[in-house]
């Protein structure tokens, strides 16, 4: 336990929350937890509730001042995301803590999104200012430079020729400084590593690492889907080649860090599903922008025959006939060659408006009372109310809504869209921050204040006529000069202390 006067709280959580800095060591980055919890422990068992009350409010709001004030620093939110965590699960293994912080754990957990969103926000911020150099851009297959569009005046003019930018040096050399500062999908996947080295090195769950990842991803995927759509110079055959091949560098760097589905014994998420691969992340996050860099390669040589388009229009099944439509129309074609025949688009167009007649009778399914679904649906047709394993609610699904959910129908995809965010359970945080299922393992983090802490807080809070007393786990200081009822007190609070978080 923590002792202290509700007289000095402020000034301690000032230096324990808005002038503490991020620490990457082991004993400094989870002193923020270590203190909350540790103070919380001797206002619960030795204090009143208001001392509690107060606590826990004045820590929230000072926590979320911080994480309001710093919304481009990435290493203050993963540092926070770390401890808000950390914390959450200090109290959840609390005996006596647990029931009465419910409300403190879900300003908590909210505090954890806050900051969560921040730096998703600031990483595609840093992504999207070289986005556009980077990956639409950027090209390394030789000759694309000299194709000439249809849609070009070059008449008394030439296009300036430049040397192929490889992303590897000829005879086999090292990248030279300058190449690496020219702009390629280096620029992108640095940034993701980046990103996941601050998470990883504030000790954050795997569980929000994954989503963190399948969040950058399906922005990436929906923000360069709509530059392409947005902008005629990349809808040709030949752009299409060269921004596939970028992309597959971002492919490349979900196989080698996306982190397999069982590490740490732990195989489910924590809506008891199967954590999602590399593959499933990029099929799901970057499945539209491959489609439509395909549809830009091939519509041009289709032909007349109805039954390959056909065959073609239905294997992009991640494409709406609008987007179809629409890349068809603004098409650049090269010189000599087809662009798609006024046949095939007056199709398309017939598939837009069955696609939208479609999403049309949905809307209508959705929008009738409960009780008229319920009496139209088939006789002795068992009803089954769901439960979702996950411990965030889930939103309520009416009968047949799988079948009812459609791609919108829109050229655009939304990419400021927020996937659904999941916090680690209880089973989770306990197999990777304490013993374990079963208690096998070592506990990784014990609350404690490092010894250098506890001398700085002794030198800065010596002055003031009661003092501070200053305590950790297993003992506890008191002023010079008390009475022995205090000291009686003080070492009750550091043989039980140690004892219950023992059990």
């Amino acid at each position: 336990m923590f002792v202290y006067t509700e007289s000095d709280l402020p000034f301690l959580l000032d230096v324990v929350i808005t002038k503490m800095l991020p620490q990457r060591s082991a004993a400094q980055k989870p002193i923020p937890a270590n203190f909350i919890f540790l103070a919380a422990r001797y206002a619960h068992y030795y204090q009143n509730p208001e001392t509690l009350n107060t606590l826990f409010d004045t820590a929230i709001t000072q926590i979320d001042n911080v994480i309001k004030s710093h919304p481009d620093d990435m290493t203050i939110h993963a540092f926070w995301i770390s401890n808000t965590l950390l914390l959450l699960h200090y109290l959840k293994k609390d005996p006596g803590l647990i029931s009465v912080s419910v409300d403190f754990q879900v300003r908590l957990s909210e505090c954890l999104q806050e900051s969560y969103y921040s730096l998703l926000r600031d990483a595609e911020r840093r992504m999207s200012r070289v986005l556009d150099s980077s990956m639409l851009e950027n090209e390394t297959i030789q000759g694309l430079d000299e194709l000439t569009f249809g849609d070009e005046w070059r008449l008394f003019r030439s296009r300036p020729r430049h040397a192929p930018k490889s992303p590897d040096s000829p005879r086999g050399r090292p990248v030279s400084p300058r190449r690496r500062a020219e702009p390629s999908p280096r620029n992108i996947t640095s940034l993701l590593s980046s990103t996941q080295f601050i998470l990883e090195t504030f000790d954050i769950h795997c569980v929000i690492i994954a989503q963190c990842q399948t969040q950058l991803f399906y922005w990436l995927g929906a923000e360069l889907f709509n530059r392409i759509l947005s902008k005629k110079r990349f809808q040709s055959r030949s752009k299409a080649m060269q921004i596939r091949l970028n992309v597959s560098a971002l492919e490349d760097w979900l196989r080698m860090n996306v982190k397999a589905p069982a590490e740490g014994g732990v195989p489910l998420d924590s809506g008891g599903h199967v954590r999602k691969t590399a593959t499933e992340i990029g099929r799901e996050c970057l499945g539209p922008l491959i489609q439509l860099l395909q549809w830009l390669q091939v519509l041009s040589s289709l032909g007349d025959e109805e039954d390959t388009f056909r065959r073609t229009v239905k294997a992009l099944d991640l494409l709406t006939p609008a987007q179809l439509l629409s890349a068809a129309t603004n098409y650049r074609a090269e010189v000599g060659e087809h662009t798609l025949s006024k046949k095939f688009k007056e199709l398309l167009r017939q598939l837009e408006a069955e696609h939208e007649e479609a999403r049309r009778k949905a809307r209508a399914r959705a929008s009738l009372p409960a009780a008229s679904r319920a009496t139209s649906s088939p006789p002795g047709t068992p009803t089954k109310p769901a439960t979702p394993r996950s411990a965030t609610p889930q939103p309520n699904k009416s009968p047949g809504a799988e079948d009812d959910e459609l791609p919108p129908n829109t050229v655009l995809r939304p990419s400021s869209t927020l996937l659904p965010f999941a916090m680690p359970t209880t089973t989770e945080l306990i197999a990777a921050y304490g013993s374990g299922i079963g208690g096998i393992h070592r506990e990784k983090y014990i609350p404690t204040l490092p010894p250098e802490f506890m001398e700085k807080l002794d030198s800065v809070t010596s002055k003031g006529p009661s003092g501070v007393p200053l305590g950790g786990v297993g003992r506890t200081w008191v002023e010079e000069g008390n009475d022995d009822s205090e000291r009686a007190i003080a070492d009750r609070i550091a043989v039980q202390g140690g004892a219950r978080w023992g059990q």
